[in-house]
This record gives C-alpha cells, structure tokens and sequence, in this order.
C-alpha cells in the first residue's frame, strides 16, 4: 500500500511497514535504497514497485508515492541596525502563501504570522528565521539578523554661556568622537550647525 502525500524536505521513509502481502522481497523506483524512500529531488507521484519471488515465479505491486514541492523561501528586507532607545525596525518578508517567523533556527518559537514584523526591543543582536506554508509543505527557512548600535556619550559643551552685553556671542564648541549636531529645540526637530 502507499503512504500519504509527504513533502520533498522529510526524512527518508522506511517503506516495510507498507507491505500487505509476502515480506522479504525487494523495492525499486527513484529515491529508494533498500528498503528506505528518501523525497528529496522528487516531485509528483513517484511510482515505487514491490517484487517477491526469483526468476520464472515472481510477483510484483506498483504504488505512487505522491511527493509535494516546497514553497520557495521568502525574501527578506528592512534596515539590519537601530539604536538601542529606538524601536526595532519592521522586517517584511515577500512570499506568496502565510509567512511564519521564528525566532530560533529549529523552528519552535513562533513569534509571528505575516508579511510583517516589527520586533521588541534587545541588546544584543537578534536572528529571525522565517518561511512559507503552503498547509502541505514548509519552506527552507531565510533568515535576517538585526544589531542594536550603542547609544553615543553626550557631547562635552564648553563653558562658554555668558558675554558682555554689546559684543558679539561667544562660539559654543563641543567634543565627541562622533558626528555632533546642533538644534535649538529641546525636541532636537530644528537642526542649527552640524560639526563641533
């Protein structure tokens, strides 16, 4: 007898528990070894032939296997680093059945179904891993790794805060080992000066 449909990524099927009449005899067809069935590189009903007997006195059974292609991997997309006090950027996923995204790489922890995702907050980097289901079939998994980035030091600020009245205001400097940037809002919208 056959067994159900299976997909092109399970494990290889041990096809004597399929046998019905006299054990013993030998099983032939694409992607059988011995008495095991291996899917991958198989696609539609793959005939599997059962054959008892020698030479002038022998029996032989046919039964399709039926093997269903997986789904194409999804693409993935969105910015790979954010600073640690912001939100994580959404992460888009490009298929065309329902998207599964998982957060470890046997995929067990299921943290989302969608196009879509925007993950919580880490300080360390975090891996997702994501495929397709077709409801027959799971697809390889893409994966996409996101990075917080440090927050940078305060810049230090020069004293510099008081003149005489009737001359011209001093220039502000400021120190830091990365790009400084001025605003006049405490909402840091209305940027003034870029540079120290």
């Amino acid at each position: 007898s056959a067994p159900g449909a299976v997909c092109a990524s399970d494990p290889a099927i041990n096809l004597t528990p399929l046998i019905t009449g006299t054990a013993g005899g030998t099983w032939s067809g694409a992607g059988v070894s011995g008495a095991l069935f291996d899917p991958s590189g198989q696609v539609g009903n793959i005939n599997i032939t059962y054959t008892v007997g020698g030479l002038g006195c022998s029996a032989s059974e046919t039964n399709a296997i039926t093997v269903n292609q997986l789904p194409t991997s999804p693409v993935l997309t969105g910015n790979l680093t954010y600073c640690e006090n912001e939100t994580p950027p959404t992460l888009s996923a490009a298929g065309t059945v329902t998207i599964l995204w998982y957060s470890e790489a046997d995929l067990v922890n299921l943290v989302n179904t969608g196009s879509n995702y925007t993950p919580s907050a880490n300080t360390n980097p975090s891996t997702f891993y994501v495929v397709q289901d077709d409801g027959n079939c799971v697809s390889l998994p893409s994966n996409i790794t996101i990075t917080p980035t440090p927050i940078p030091a305060a810049p230090i600020i020069e004293d510099t805060t008081l003149w005489c009245e009737g001359t011209n205001i001093p220039t502000l400097n400021a120190f830091a080992n990365n790009t400084i940037r001025w605003y006049n809002d405490e909402n840091l919208l209305n940027l003034v000066a870029t540079g120290p």
